[in-house]
Formats: structure tokens, C-alpha cells, sequence
């Protein structure tokens, strides 16, 4: 008897992404056959199997240009006659396609034609010495002539020669210029005016849009007065690359929407289709909003049940705000979401707004825990890694170093703190690690303040088990936010570390307040901040105690989410059969 086989869709390498592994991992385990088809997204991985899941990663080119004739139909038809959205917009962003197409030609014009240039300017300076060469000869045979009528008749030709041969090269040149005029400047122009008008809408649109947007967050202002220092330099730029800078940063809200989840999600679909078609999933199970579209159309084509996996609030999530670019967002999932068999969020706050907004059944709850049960121990601790006592009060935050994420607050208030280390753990990029070294260099806390990882998720409970407390530095700037259970939430409490989080932040405020997890601040506040921090301290250890009396891995541990997937699982083959 054939395995029920399940075809996972996912917008990335799948090397690092947790939430798709561990359950492809957790149902292949229980005898499904599973295969996960994500992107090669600029890392050559290609396909390879890990405990029983197969993963088959596409080279998905989601530029306009990048593939052949008959997928770019395919892929525009999708956009302009599946997709939800007004045909006026959609005609807009097939425009700005065209004349991103325009720009990149541009560019590889530009280039050949420098290299040309190049090559033909050495191929001229040979020719030039090969022609003095040849006058050379000519002059010392008209000396060698002894008649006076010869050397007359000599210079006669050899003058002629020279006048016809200026009188052709000039008129060879005028012709050629006439025909470059007719061939590539006319057109040329007309395609300027028309890049002009382009960028001229797109502009204006930019401008009308920005008129209700809302500015920086409240830590972004906080920050920006230590971020000043940090001078980027910029180069100057060729005319193709100002046109493509515009072009692909457009952040207005059809366009933004269009290119980033329509059309790339009718450029995913077109990658996958005949592979997944020949695999034949009895279920497909799409990752975010991008996957669901394809998901959709997949369904529809091999007649599988389907789940979409709703990792973020969508319609709430930190990009542009105006409430056009939420419609659009929320169109666009309302649309495709009712086509779905079932659909999963990762909290409670997220799965009553669905419920609300799209108007579906009661969401599936899965939450991003880590593997409490397989958990390996480590050989150097996080108190060991940056050198301090186990006497010595260290603060922990797990996640992405970023600056809008709030952290500088939690960093101010350590300053009224003299023995309180704080290590970040997690992904950076350089220019978030310079911003954070040149925040703590100001407030005086440089050797207090540490960034080290990220480590590997089977390692990471031992490693941060030390710590004091954990901090949660979420700032309210949107119900993505707001009703958010992160992975640092899980990671901290499971391994016993109390948490400190926003009294704001209310998807792990009532968790927090319910279960008596920590202690809730005024996360915009330092000097509220230091004030809890100090209690924590003193209290730590008793609610450490208190959350180890608990149990909670056993209704919040992975195993608990995976018994839910496989139910959800079940229940939906047992309907198709």
C-alpha cells in the first residue's frame, strides 16, 4: 500500500527554518512520505534527504525577465486573470515590469558597448601602424624613381588617393550615423519620455501614499540619535542603476503587494508545478502568505487537500502602513484562505483576528516550540563563552539583532545596574552589530554587553539555561506584534529562565501573568525597565522553581504540536478518502 504523501511549499533554503523542519521532520516519522519543495535562493544547496524528508530545492527566478517566453505567459496570465486585485494596477505593475526589463537591457547595452570600445580602440591603434607602415614604403620607392615625371605622377596618385580615401571614410561615417539616428534614437527617446512619465507616476504615487504613513517606531527614535555617526557611501551611479533602484525599491501599495507575493507567487507556481504534479501529494501544506496562491493552484490541479500556514499576521506586519497596502494584503488572503482545507497559526491573538477578518473556522494553534525532549547538552555554556561567574546577574535575548526590536531600552536601564551582563544570541548582520557595539560604547556598558551565536537549536536550551532572565524587548507597533509568540518566548520558559515582556505585548503578557512566568514593564520605559530587573534579580531563583513546578513542556513541548499536526493531518485524508 502507498504512503500518503504530503508536499511541503516553502519560500526559502529550508536550511535554518525550524518550524517546516521539525514537523516535516515529526510526520515522516509517522510513516508519511514526505517532500518539501523550497527555493535555492542564492546558495547552490541543491536536493538532499535528512531523517526521511526529502527536500527539492528550484531555482525559482522571480525577476521579469529571467525566464523563457512561455513561463512568463503562464506566470502573467495567473497574475492578471486569478489574482484578486484591480486590473488598472495590475496593468501598472506589468508596466513597471517592462520597464525593469528596459533598465536591465540597458545595463548589458551600456556594458557591451564600453567593452566594444575598448576592444576597438587596441584594434585602431594596429591599424594606424600598419597604414604609416604602408606610407612609408610608398615615400621611399617615389625617392628611389629617377624621372621627374614619375615622381610627379607618384604624388599625384598618392594625393588623389588620400583625398578619396577621406572623401569614402566620411561619407561611410555620415551614413552610418544617419542610420544609428533612424534605428536606436527615435526609439530611444520615445522610450525615455515614456521611462520618464513611468517615474514620474510612480513618484507622485509614492508621495500620495506617504501622506497617512506612520514614522518610526518609538525605538527607532530612540536610537537614532547613536546611529548619526554611521555615514554610508554611496558611489555614484549610471542611469540604468538609478532606474533600477527606484524601480525595485517602489514600496507603493499595489506595487509592493503585485511584486512581492502576486507575481512571485504565480513565478513559484510555474517553477513547481510539473514536479510537484508528477510526485502526486495526497496533501500540500504551504508556508506563509506567498505559498498559499500556489498551494491554491496546485490543489486545484492534482485535487489534494490543503493547509496554509500562517506564520505572520499578514495584514499587521512591519511594512508599509497605509491602510490601502493592509486592504490589498488582506483581499489578496481573504480571497485564497476560504480555499484552503484548514489553516494553522502559530497563537491565539492571530487565530481569533483570522477568524474575524476572513470569517473561517476556528484555526488550528500550533505554536513554535523548541524540542524540549531531544535536547542535547553542551560542552560551554553561555556564562563560560563570555567569562563570567555564575554569581554574576547576566540578562539574556534570543533572536535577531535588530534595532527596532527594542533592545537599546533594555541597555539604558542596565546602566543603573553596575553588575548586569547582557548577551544577545542570535543572527546579525554587520550593520546591526556595529549599531549595537556604537549604542553600548556611548551608554558606557561596552564590557557588559556581549553578542554571540547563533547556536544550533538542539544545543540552545542548555546553552542559555544559566542565564537570570530572559529579556523580551517586543515594541508595540502593530497586532503582528502585539499577539506574537515567538520562538525566544518557548526557549526561555522550557528551559526554566523567567522571562521580562511588555505589559503591551498581550499574546505573552497573559501567558506571562497566567502561569506566573516573570514579570511584565513598560517596554518604551528604562527607568520601569531597571526597577523590574532588579526585582527579577532578587527573586529569580524561587521563579525558576515555580516554572520548573509547572510541567508546561507538557502542553507547550513540541510533542504536544505534533500530536495536533497529526490530527489535522489525519482528519483531512480521511475526508478525501
Amino acid at each position: 500500500m502507498r504512503k500518503k504523501r504530503v508536499a511541503v511549499l516553502v519560500d526559502n533554503h529550508c536550511l535554518r527554518d525550524t518550524r517546516v523542519i521539525k514537523s516535516a521532520e515529526a510526520i515522516a516519522a509517522k510513516g508519511y512520505e514526505v517532500r518539501v519543495f523550497c527555493r535555492d535562493k542564492r546558495l547552490p544547496v541543491g536536493d538532499s534527504k535528512l531523517n526521511g524528508v526529502q527536500y527539492q530545492r528550484n531555482w525559482v527566478k522571480t525577476l521579469y525577465y529571467a525566464q523563457n517566453l512561455k513561463s512568463q505567459w503562464t506566470s502573467l496570465k495567473l497574475f492578471l486573470f486569478q489574482m484578486p486585485g484591480g486590473m488598472f494596477s495590475k496593468l501598472t505593475f506589468c508596466f513597471t515590469a517592462f520597464l525593469l526589463s528596459v533598465a536591465y537591457s540597458m545595463k548589458y547595452v551600456i556594458d557591451y558597448i564600453l567593452k566594444w570600445r575598448k576592444s576597438n580602440r587596441k584594434f585602431r591603434n594596429q591599424a594606424a601602424k600598419v597604414l604609416q607602415k604602408n606610407r612609408n614604403l610608398r615615400l621611399k620607392r617615389l625617392r628611389k624613381a629617377n624621372r621627374k615625371f614619375l615622381q610627379i605622377s607618384w604624388r599625384l596618385y598618392y594625393k588623389s588617393s588620400q583625398a578619396f580615401e577621406k572623401i569614402r571614410r566620411y561619407l561611410s561615417l555620415s551614413v552610418a550615423g544617419l542610420l544609428a539616428l533612424i534605428i536606436l534614437i527615435i526609439p530611444l527617446t520615445i522610450l525615455g519620455f515614456l521611462v520618464g512619465l513611468a517615474l514620474l507616476y510612480i513618484m507622485i504615487n509614492r508621495w500620495i501614499q506617504s501622506l497617512g504613513q506612520p514614522g518610526l517606531n518609538v525605538a527607532q527614535k530612540k536610537s537614532d540619535p547613536y546611529l548619526r555617526e554611521i555615514k554610508n557611501k554611496n558611489k555614484k551611479k549610471r542611469f540604468h542603476a538609478r532606474l533600477l533602484a527606484i524601480l525595485l525599491n517602489d514600496k507603493s501599495d499595489e506595487t509592493y503587494v503585485s511584486r512581492i507575493v502576486k507575481y512571485r507567487a504565480a513565478r513559484i507556481y510555474v517553477s513547481v508545478r510539473d514536479s510537484v504534479a508528477k510526485y502526486k501529494p495526497d496533501l500540500i501544506h504551504a508556508h506563509d502568505l506567498v505559498n498559499l496562491p500556489v498551494g491554491v493552484f496546485l490543489a486545484r490541479d492534482i485535487d489534494a487537500k490543503l493547509i496554509y500556514d500562517a506564520h505572520e499576521l499578514e495584514v499587521a506586519r512591519d511594512k508599509p502602513s497605509h491602510r490601502r497596502w493592509k486592504k490589498e494584503i488582506r483581499k489578496l488572503e481573504g480571497y485564497f484562505v476560504k480555499q484552503a482545507d484548514a489553516l494553522i497559526t502559530v497563537s491565539h491573538g492571530y487565530a481569533e483576528i483570522h477568524t474575524q477578518i476572513h470569517m473561517v473556522e476556528q484555526p488550528t494553534i500550533i505554536y513554535n516550540t523548541p524540542d524540549v525532549i531531544n535536547s542535547k547538552p553542551v560542552k560551554v555554556n553561555i556564562r563560560q563563552e563570555i567569562g563570567i561567574t555564575n554569581d554574576t546577574p547576566l540578562a539574556l535575548y534570543v533572536g535577531g539583532l535588530k534595532i527596532a526590536r527594542g533592545l537599546p531600552f533594555f541597555l539604558e536601564a542596565a546602566v543603573d545596574i553596575p553588575d548586569l551582563h547582557i548577551v544577545a544570541c542570535g543572527p546579525r548582520t554587520v550593520k546591526a552589530e556595529e549599531s549595537f557595539r556604537l549604542v553600548a560604547s556611548e551608554l558606557g556598558i561596552a564590557n557588559r554587553f556581549h553578542m554571540v551565536g547563533p547556536i544550533e537549536q538542539s544545543y540552545l536550551l542548555d546553552y542559555i539555561r544559566s542565564a537570570n532572565f530572559s529579556i523580551m524587548p517586543t515594541q508595540n507597533i502593530g497586532l503582528s506584534y502585539i499577539e506574537a509568540l515567538p520562538n525566544k518566548f518557548f526557549e526561555s520558559i522550557l528551559c526554566g529562565v523567567p522571562i521580562m515582556v511588555g505589559k503591551e505585548i498581550s499574546g505573552m503578557a497573559k501567558l506571562t501573568e497566567k502561569y506566573g512566568l516573570g514579570t511584565l514593564v513598560q517596554q518604551d520605559d528604562p527607568r520601569d525597565i531597571a526597577c523590574e530587573m532588579r526585582k527579577l534579580l532578587a527573586q529569580s531563583d524561587n521563579v525558576r522553581q515555580h516554572i520548573e513546578s509547572q510541567r508546561l513542556a507538557k502542553k507547550f513541548g513540541w510533542n504536544a504540536q505534533v500530536s495536533k499536526l497529526l490530527a489535522l493531518y489525519t482528519k483531512l485524508l480521511s475526508e478525501k478518502v
